[in-house]
Order: C-alpha cells, then sequence, then structure tokens
C-alpha cells in the first residue's frame, strides 16, 4: 500500500489517497479533507484492471489541469 497526501478536488484542503483498497486491493480509496480537520468517509474508486495497486502517484499527467493518478 502506498499513501499520498493532495489536494485532489480543487478545494484547498489537503485530502488522502491509499493504494490498494478493496478485496482485490486493486482500488483506490480517497478520504477528502474538510476544513475543520476531520475527513469524510472513504471513497472508493476502482482502477479498472484486476492487479494490486500498490503504490501510486499524483500529477497532471495529460495536461488538463486536473489531477491525475497512477499505480
Amino acid at each position: 500500500k502506498s499513501i499520498v497526501v493532495d489536494d485532489v478536488n480543487g478545494d484547498t484542503i489537503l485530502d488522502i489517497i491509499i493504494s490498494g483498497q478493496g478485496s482485490g486491493r486493486n482500488n483506490i480509496g480517497v478520504l477528502y479533507g474538510l476544513n475543520d480537520g476531520t475527513f469524510l468517509v472513504r471513497k472508493s474508486y476502482s482502477t479498472g484492471v484486476t492487479a494490486a495497486a500498490l503504490s501510486i502517484a499524483i500529477a497532471d499527467f495529460d495536461n488538463d489541469d486536473g489531477k491525475d493518478f497512477v499505480t
């Protein structure tokens, strides 16, 4: 598993992104940060592949000014 902290939804509040979530460990979990220092319940996103997502990196890989995940 890998953990990254970044603002992934553009609200200027840091979020926590965790790879290797779910029964097949092929999901990414995101805990969206709130301005009171707490987080929303984890939301899972499928990577679309069957291999385990053991590491994660975040950047704007496609030059659309948005954050992208790569596992």
